[in-house]
């Protein structure tokens, strides 16, 4: 056995196991979202939900205005809540 095929060997073997672990983890990230269908629908829901997160700071109140909110920060800084 000459020290290139040792070198290919042990790269077939790597890969393959990269491979398998690929295989692994996408089946039980498979098996985990067909349970969760599953629990859905005895639930009597929607098998895929539809949610959407909203963070406080990308939406605006109606008639928010910028100054108001600068107003604010410089009262708690002045009274030391915030640095």
């Amino acid at each position: 056995m000459s020290p290139h095929n040792h070198l290919q060997d042990s790269r077939q073997g790597m890969e393959m196991l990269t491979f398998r672990r690929f295989l692994r983890s996408f089946l039980s990230h498979t098996i985990h979202d067909l349970a969760l269908m599953i629990d859905r629908m005895r639930a009597q829901r929607e098998p895929l939900p539809s949610a959407g997160i909203v963070d406080s700071q990308s939406v605006k109140a109606p008639g928010a205005s910028e100054q108001g909110m600068t107003q604010t920060r410089r009262s708690m800084v002045e009274n030391g809540i915030l640095t």
